[in-house]
Protein backbone atom coordinates (compact mmCIF):
# COMPACT_ATOMS: atom_id res chain seq x y z
CA UNK A 1 0.00 0.00 0.00
CA UNK A 2 2.42 2.31 0.48
CA UNK A 3 4.38 1.57 -2.33
CA UNK A 4 1.66 2.40 -4.37
CA UNK A 5 1.29 5.58 -2.27
CA UNK A 6 4.82 6.35 -3.62
CA UNK A 7 4.34 5.77 -6.83
CA UNK A 8 1.48 8.16 -7.10
CA UNK A 9 3.31 10.71 -5.45
CA UNK A 10 6.14 10.59 -7.61
CA UNK A 11 4.02 10.77 -10.73
CA UNK A 12 2.09 13.86 -8.85
CA UNK A 13 5.45 15.75 -8.62
CA UNK A 14 6.93 14.59 -12.29
CA UNK A 15 2.87 15.72 -13.29
CA UNK A 16 3.72 18.99 -11.61
CA UNK A 17 7.05 19.69 -12.43
CA UNK A 18 6.12 19.19 -16.14
CA UNK A 19 3.42 21.70 -16.53
CA UNK A 20 5.10 24.28 -14.81
CA UNK A 21 8.10 23.62 -17.48
CA UNK A 22 5.66 23.77 -20.72
CA UNK A 23 4.03 26.65 -19.09
CA UNK A 24 7.50 28.45 -18.49
CA UNK A 25 8.34 27.84 -22.04
CA UNK A 26 5.14 29.23 -23.12
CA UNK A 27 5.52 32.43 -21.27
CA UNK A 28 9.19 32.91 -22.48
CA UNK A 29 8.36 32.50 -25.77
CA UNK A 30 5.13 34.87 -25.24
CA UNK A 31 7.03 37.34 -23.89
CA UNK A 32 9.63 36.99 -26.94
CA UNK A 33 6.58 37.49 -29.59
CA UNK A 34 5.51 40.49 -27.47
CA UNK A 35 8.53 41.96 -27.02
CA UNK A 36 9.51 41.86 -30.90
CA UNK A 37 5.46 43.79 -31.69
CA UNK A 38 6.64 46.38 -29.60
CA UNK A 39 10.00 46.79 -31.32
CA UNK A 40 8.06 46.89 -34.89
CA UNK A 41 6.05 48.92 -32.86
CA UNK A 42 8.68 51.60 -32.11
CA UNK A 43 10.81 51.56 -35.41
CA UNK A 44 7.63 52.54 -36.90
CA UNK A 45 6.89 55.43 -34.81
CA UNK A 46 10.65 56.07 -35.09
CA UNK A 47 9.85 55.63 -39.21
CA UNK A 48 6.91 58.23 -38.50
CA UNK A 49 8.48 60.57 -36.90
CA UNK A 50 11.67 60.40 -39.23
CA UNK A 51 8.78 61.01 -42.24
CA UNK A 52 7.09 64.00 -40.67
CA UNK A 53 10.39 65.95 -39.82
CA UNK A 54 11.49 65.90 -43.47
CA UNK A 55 7.96 67.07 -44.81
CA UNK A 56 8.34 69.89 -42.35
CA UNK A 57 11.63 70.77 -43.40
CA UNK A 58 10.86 70.44 -47.19
CA UNK A 59 7.74 73.16 -46.48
Amino acid sequence: MITVLKVIGILLLVAILGFILVAAFAYIDLCRMVGKDLDDLGKGMHEARENLSRRVKNM
